[in-house]
């Protein structure tokens, strides 16, 4: 497992990532580890949820969410993956099913929207959507600092 790790940190051509020379797996399992701590340290403080959405009759749903998506909005990030749930925490005056719909000409685009937390309280909320060239659909959904 290690020279398969080792090859494959080896092939990235990220400057960022240097290639493995002895390390043992332990260490490669601690680097990677302290990578994605620093990963989501960030996420949290800029309070970023990172998601992955599938198209359903026109409409994108979540299909995947950054682990701090319950820190950040208070649900179970599992509750937020049903359509209907997420939806009713939009604000309605600002039609949610707008925010959500597929816009099949653009392969970049965002929307702000208030987004009802646990409290009864909304938050400002922006979320922008990005078409990958292999057709996923990619999302970061920042809530915003109070004005």
């Amino acid at each position: 497992m290690r020279f398969a790790i080792k090859k494959y940190l080896d092939g990235l051509e990220n400057s960022y990532m240097k290639p493995v020379e002895e390390d043992s797996v332990e260490q490669i399992f601690l680097k990677l580890g302290s990578q994605l701590a620093k990963n989501a340290d960030i996420l949290f403080a800029l309070n970023l949820i990172l998601a992955e959405l599938e198209l359903k009759n026109e409409f994108l749903f979540f299909s995947h969410l950054s682990d701090n998506a319950t820190a950040i909005t208070g649900y179970d990030r599992f509750d937020l993956l049903n359509p209907d749930f997420l939806l009713s925490r939009v604000n309605p005056q600002q039609d949610p099913q707008k925010i959500f719909a597929f816009p099949h000409s653009s392969s970049f685009w965002e929307h702000d929207f208030d987004f009802k937390k646990p409290d009864g309280e909304y938050s400002k909320t922006r979320i922008s959507f990005k078409r990958s060239e292999s057709e996923r659909v990619l999302a970061s959904w920042q809530f915003l600092p109070d004005s």
